[in-house]
């Protein structure tokens, strides 16, 4: 499968903005908004869904700081977590089995170094929390979302 036009949600963050950058470099159409000017809301499914077709997605976008996390949580749980199944329920709906989600800071203080995915978890923040939550339960639907 060739891949020419990538979805990068969280296009204006610090990794979102670097990798598309890196992604046009070497000639991929990247789509960050819905037109010139409408940002993409990933908790409005109904927005995502009138996305014309790409062939793969980079799931960056999040509420992302923690200190706000702390004193809006439900903010923080509900882009997070039901942002990420929206952006799966439209990978699904238009069939892109190229899917990339991007998660963060879930282990806590390190034990050992370097961490791997056998480290154990321990968020720290409903920020940190939020992402584990969409990666362990979202990690579950996804194979048959995107099947």
């Amino acid at each position: 499968m060739t891949i020419n036009k990538v979805l990068v949600t969280g296009s204006k963050g610090f990794v979102g903005t670097h990798l598309c950058k890196y992604l046009k470099e070497n000639g991929l159409q990247v789509v960050t908004r819905l037109n010139k000017q409408k940002p993409i809301d990933v908790t409005n499914i109904d927005q995502l869904l009138t996305i014309d077709c790409v062939d793969a997605i980079v799931h960056l976008a999040a509420k992302t700081s923690i200190s706000d996390s702390f004193k809006e949580p439900s903010e923080t749980y509900y882009t997070n977590f039901v942002g990420t199944l929206n952006v799966l329920e439209f990978a699904k709906t238009r069939n892109i089995k190229k899917f990339i989600y991007v998660t963060t800071y879930v282990y806590g203080q390190p034990l050992y170094l370097p961490v791997d995915e056998k480290h154990s978890v321990n968020p720290h923040s409903p920020y940190n929390n939020s992402k584990l939550l969409a990666e362990k339960n979202l990690s579950k639907i996804i194979h048959i979302i995107l099947e």
